[in-house]
Protein backbone atom coordinates (compact mmCIF):
# COMPACT_ATOMS: atom_id res chain seq x y z
CA UNK A 1 0.00 0.00 0.00
CA UNK A 2 2.87 1.96 0.85
CA UNK A 3 4.50 1.57 -2.68
CA UNK A 4 1.15 2.82 -4.03
CA UNK A 5 1.01 6.19 -2.50
CA UNK A 6 4.81 6.80 -3.70
CA UNK A 7 3.20 5.68 -6.98
CA UNK A 8 0.33 7.38 -7.28
CA UNK A 9 1.08 10.52 -4.83
CA UNK A 10 -0.08 12.94 -7.67
CA UNK A 11 -3.63 10.95 -8.06
CA UNK A 12 -5.46 10.83 -4.78
CA UNK A 13 -8.81 9.52 -6.88
CA UNK A 14 -6.77 6.51 -8.19
CA UNK A 15 -5.01 6.05 -5.24
CA UNK A 16 -8.64 5.48 -3.32
CA UNK A 17 -10.17 3.82 -5.96
CA UNK A 18 -7.50 1.17 -5.89
CA UNK A 19 -7.92 0.83 -2.08
CA UNK A 20 -11.30 0.18 -2.81
CA UNK A 21 -10.76 -2.25 -4.88
CA UNK A 22 -8.42 -4.26 -2.82
CA UNK A 23 -10.76 -3.69 0.05
CA UNK A 24 -13.47 -5.69 -1.74
CA UNK A 25 -11.01 -8.58 -2.60
CA UNK A 26 -9.85 -8.97 0.61
CA UNK A 27 -13.22 -9.61 2.00
CA UNK A 28 -14.02 -12.26 -0.56
CA UNK A 29 -10.34 -13.71 -0.13
CA UNK A 30 -10.70 -17.33 1.73
CA UNK A 31 -6.99 -18.04 1.76
CA UNK A 32 -5.91 -15.32 4.05
CA UNK A 33 -6.33 -15.81 7.62
CA UNK A 34 -8.68 -13.36 9.74
CA UNK A 35 -6.05 -11.43 12.15
CA UNK A 36 -3.98 -10.99 8.90
CA UNK A 37 -7.63 -9.56 7.12
CA UNK A 38 -8.24 -7.00 10.12
CA UNK A 39 -4.98 -5.84 9.93
CA UNK A 40 -4.93 -5.03 6.42
CA UNK A 41 -8.51 -3.39 6.63
CA UNK A 42 -7.27 -0.83 9.51
CA UNK A 43 -4.63 0.11 7.28
CA UNK A 44 -7.15 0.26 4.42
CA UNK A 45 -9.01 2.41 6.38
CA UNK A 46 -6.66 4.93 6.99
CA UNK A 47 -6.83 6.12 3.33
CA UNK A 48 -10.89 6.47 3.36
CA UNK A 49 -10.85 10.03 3.31
CA UNK A 50 -9.02 9.68 -0.15
CA UNK A 51 -12.46 7.90 -1.55
CA UNK A 52 -14.93 10.14 0.20
CA UNK A 53 -13.04 13.16 -1.00
CA UNK A 54 -13.07 12.14 -4.56
CA UNK A 55 -14.83 14.31 -6.89
CA UNK A 56 -16.37 11.13 -8.53
CA UNK A 57 -17.68 9.84 -5.50
CA UNK A 58 -18.79 13.16 -4.10
CA UNK A 59 -21.18 13.24 -7.36
CA UNK A 60 -22.35 9.69 -6.88
CA UNK A 61 -23.40 10.64 -3.02
CA UNK A 62 -24.91 14.03 -4.37
CA UNK A 63 -27.05 11.99 -6.92
CA UNK A 64 -28.19 9.32 -4.22
CA UNK A 65 -28.82 11.93 -1.96
CA UNK A 66 -31.35 14.06 -4.44
CA UNK A 67 -33.09 11.11 -5.48
CA UNK A 68 -33.54 9.87 -1.89
CA UNK A 69 -34.74 13.15 -1.37
CA UNK A 70 -37.09 13.45 -4.26
CA UNK A 71 -38.72 10.05 -3.27
CA UNK A 72 -38.92 10.98 0.31
CA UNK A 73 -40.80 14.12 -0.90
CA UNK A 74 -43.09 12.30 -3.55
CA UNK A 75 -43.58 9.82 -0.68
CA UNK A 76 -44.41 12.18 1.86
CA UNK A 77 -46.82 14.16 -0.63
CA UNK A 78 -48.86 11.01 -1.39
CA UNK A 79 -49.06 9.91 1.72
CA UNK A 80 -50.65 13.60 2.94
CA UNK A 81 -52.98 13.62 -0.08
CA UNK A 82 -54.44 9.99 1.06
CA UNK A 83 -54.82 11.10 4.57
CA UNK A 84 -56.29 14.46 3.47
CA UNK A 85 -59.25 12.75 1.39
CA UNK A 86 -59.64 10.09 4.24
CA UNK A 87 -60.75 12.97 6.64
CA UNK A 88 -62.34 15.02 3.85
CA UNK A 89 -64.32 11.19 3.88
CA UNK A 90 -64.73 11.66 7.67
CA UNK A 91 -66.24 14.94 7.15
CA UNK A 92 -69.03 14.31 4.40
CA UNK A 93 -70.08 11.37 6.61
CA UNK A 94 -70.23 13.81 9.41
CA UNK A 95 -71.66 16.53 8.24
CA UNK A 96 -74.11 13.94 6.28
CA UNK A 97 -74.91 12.16 9.84
CA UNK A 98 -75.63 15.27 11.42
CA UNK A 99 -78.19 16.83 8.69
CA UNK A 100 -79.46 13.56 7.67
CA UNK A 101 -79.21 10.87 10.00
CA UNK A 102 -80.61 7.88 7.82
CA UNK A 103 -78.35 8.49 5.01
CA UNK A 104 -75.56 7.76 7.38
CA UNK A 105 -75.06 4.52 6.12
CA UNK A 106 -75.39 5.29 2.73
CA UNK A 107 -72.64 7.81 2.46
CA UNK A 108 -70.54 5.77 4.39
CA UNK A 109 -70.78 3.15 1.75
CA UNK A 110 -70.16 5.66 -1.27
CA UNK A 111 -67.89 8.02 0.60
CA UNK A 112 -65.27 5.39 0.07
CA UNK A 113 -65.18 5.66 -3.79
CA UNK A 114 -64.81 9.53 -3.95
CA UNK A 115 -60.50 9.98 -4.39
CA UNK A 116 -60.76 13.42 -5.28
CA UNK A 117 -60.56 16.74 -2.64
CA UNK A 118 -62.15 18.77 -4.65
CA UNK A 119 -65.07 16.22 -5.44
CA UNK A 120 -65.33 15.66 -1.69
CA UNK A 121 -64.81 19.24 -0.59
CA UNK A 122 -68.30 20.14 -3.06
CA UNK A 123 -69.93 17.22 -1.84
CA UNK A 124 -69.55 18.43 1.66
CA UNK A 125 -71.10 21.88 0.39
CA UNK A 126 -74.01 20.82 -1.18
CA UNK A 127 -74.73 18.47 1.89
CA UNK A 128 -74.23 20.93 3.81
CA UNK A 129 -76.58 23.78 2.20
CA UNK A 130 -79.19 20.71 0.88
CA UNK A 131 -83.01 21.58 1.58
CA UNK A 132 -83.88 18.28 2.44
CA UNK A 133 -82.75 14.82 2.48
CA UNK A 134 -84.11 14.49 -1.35
CA UNK A 135 -81.21 16.96 -2.53
CA UNK A 136 -78.87 15.07 -0.26
CA UNK A 137 -79.61 12.11 -1.49
CA UNK A 138 -78.85 13.08 -4.94
CA UNK A 139 -75.85 14.59 -4.24
CA UNK A 140 -74.19 11.84 -2.77
CA UNK A 141 -75.94 9.54 -5.41
CA UNK A 142 -74.31 12.05 -8.13
CA UNK A 143 -70.89 12.44 -6.79
CA UNK A 144 -70.33 8.65 -5.77
CA UNK A 145 -71.51 7.40 -9.14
Amino acid sequence: MQEMVEYYKEDDALIARQFVWMSIMLRRAETIAPQQKQRIQERLRMFERLWDEDPEIQRIKAEAQAQGEARGEARGKAEGEAKAIEVSQELVVLVVGTRFPTLAPLVREKVGNIRQLEQLSILARQIATAPDEATARWAIGTFAA
